[in-house]
């Protein structure tokens, strides 16, 4: 949760740097990957969750000519991977679940670290 910092203050192996909630808003923990097929746009069902959500501005909707509807857009400069849309976005494989109950479940929504653009905190 991107109002929620107390992981860092607690980590016990170091492995999540100690961050004040202004610091962890700041910092680039990752960044966030749409999955188009799995958003409820793709099914033409309305849902603007994921832009609401972000605390940074980072998401927002595009027409798309290929796809005949609004899809979801990131801004990476603005994104830090914070999470808040995983949370809330409602899209979901839960279909291809029905017929493999062992697949694992998957949002239309990610947070990936990405290697090149995430700096290093001192503990």
């Amino acid at each position: 949760r991107e109002d929620c910092h107390a992981c860092t203050q607690v980590c016990p192996s170091g492995a999540i740097g100690r961050l004040s909630l202004d610091d962890k808003l700041e910092h680039q923990i990752g960044l966030a990957q749409i999955e188009f097929d799995l958003c409820l746009l793709a099914y033409d069902r309305e849902c603007e969750i994921c832009e609401r959500v972000c605390p940074r501005d980072a998401i927002s909707f595009a027409w798309s000519e290929k796809e005949y509807t609004v899809i979801p857009q990131l801004d990476a400069d603005r994104c830090n991977g914070c999470g808040a849309c995983v949370v809330a976005c409602p899209g979901e494989n839960s279909w291809q679940r029905e017929d493999n109950p062992q697949a694992p479940l998957r949002k239309a929504i990610t947070v990936a670290r990405n290697h090149d653009r995430l700096e290093t905190v001192a503990l």
